[in-house]
Formats: structure tokens, C-alpha cells, sequence
């Protein structure tokens, strides 16, 4: 029996079998020791389960998904198929957790993928499974505001609001006024990290956000 005692937990589970013992895990630590904003998050879910995706929306456990892997130039999808056989159908149900309700956060794996959350977009709104892809608006959420929400930092960062750490960029296109087809074009003309404009070379930034992240024992 898992039990987290007041703190929250991300466990990895790939393939169906690792994911149905996760979400059994934390169902069964949750049922022992309720908590209503507990915010557990499953990373990876890349093949999951009906069942187990129910219990998920039930229990309110997030997913940390990793949309780069679909259509992986590694792990073509002929290839997954030889493997996985009809389970292939199965991999990566991104519309399928958002119709759900689940609260997805994303992520590049790296560096198995490129750390890019343009691409992650462009993967998640143009899924190799139709039927799984999702809308700019929901993958932008996904890549932003959705990845503090399941660290609890989302009333410091993750959206344009007054009073939050103005870390942004600035994009030579808007997302939501080309085809979805073009996203992995769009290019980063420029970022900002606490509202000060980060140069190539400098890392001064960086290394600010990460000793205030230490100080507030965020890492």
C-alpha cells in the first residue's frame, strides 16, 4: 500500500500493464488517505487502459504526456505495429484523456526527443491517429499552463496575468491563425524570462530562475 502522506508523487509507467498497476497504486493510496487537490501525476500513459483511464478522471490523477513520441522517427509507427499489433491503436490517446477531463501537462522526454514545445503542439494537434488529435488552444494549455497546475506553481507562472513571473515568448506567427499543419514552422523570435529579454550566451536568467527555484524549495 502507497501511502504519500501529505506529498505529491509522478510515477513513470509505460505500456498498459505499468499503467494499470500506477493507477491501481495511487486509487489504492487514495482510497486509504483521501485528498481532494492531491494532483498525483502519471508520466509517460503512452498505452493506456479504458478502465483505468476512468479510474484516472475519477480520482483526478494528471498525466504527464510526451507527444514528441508520436510518429517518432525511432519508433516509426509500422514498427510499433509489428509489436504492439491492434494495442497500437492505443498509443497516445491525447483527445481521449482531454474528453476525460484529465489534465494533461507535456513534456520532450529528453534527450529521447526534441525538447521543443512547438513540436509537442504540432504532434498533438496533428496526431499519426486522427481521431486522437487535439485543438491549438487545448495543446497550447497543455505546454504552459497545465505543467505548473500539476506542480502547484500555477499562480506564479504558466499564463500572461497580472502579479505572475513574466517568463514568455514572443512567436513570428500566432498559432491560432494558421493551419495546424504549420506549427512546427512557427519560430521563437524572442524569450523573456522574468520579463527581462534573454540573449544567446547569457546565462544569467536561467541561473536566477534556478537559485530562486532552490530558495523556495521548488528544486
Amino acid at each position: 500500500m502507497l501511502r504519500f502522506h501529505g506529498c505529491g508523487t509522478a510515477m513513470h509507467a509505460i505500456g498498459d500493464k505499468a499503467f494499470v498497476q500506477a493507477v491501481r497504486a495511487i486509487k489504492a493510496a487514495l482510497d486509504d488517505l483521501p485528498r481532494e487537490d492531491h494532483r498525483h501525476t502519471i508520466i509517460h500513459a503512452c498505452l493506456p487502459t479504458a478502465e483505468e483511464i476512468a479510474v484516472c478522471e475519477r480520482y483526478h490523477i494528471n498525466l504527464a504526456v510526451q507527444t514528441a513520441f508520436i510518429d517518432w522517427p525511432q519508433e516509426p509507427d509500422s514498427y510499433l505495429e509489428q509489436i504492439l499489433g491492434e494495442r497500437a491503436g492505443r498509443l497516445n490517446p491525447i483527445r481521449t484523456f482531454c474528453e476525460h477531463g484529465l489534465i494533461l501537462s507535456a513534456g520532450s522526454d529528453g534527450p529521447c526527443t526534441d525538447p521543443a514545445p512547438l513540436l509537442w503542439m504540432y504532434k498533438a494537434c496533428n496526431h499519426s491517429n486522427p481521431a486522437e488529435s487535439i485543438s491549438v488552444q487545448q495543446a497550447l494549455r497543455m505546454c504552459t499552463y497545465n505543467g505548473y497546475y500539476t506542480t502547484f506553481d500555477e499562480r506564479e507562472r504558466g499564463s500572461l496575468e497580472a502579479g505572475k513571473i513574466a517568463d514568455m515568448v514572443l512567436l513570428d506567427r500566432n498559432p491560432y491563425d494558421i493551419p495546424k499543419e504549420e506549427l512546427a514552422s512557427v519560430k521563437v523570435k524572442q524569450l523573456y524570462l522574468r520579463g527581462q529579454e534573454y540573449k544567446k550566451g547569457n546565462g544569467g536568467g536561467a541561473a536566477q530562475i534556478l537559485r530562486g527555484m532552490i530558495k523556495r524549495g521548488k528544486c
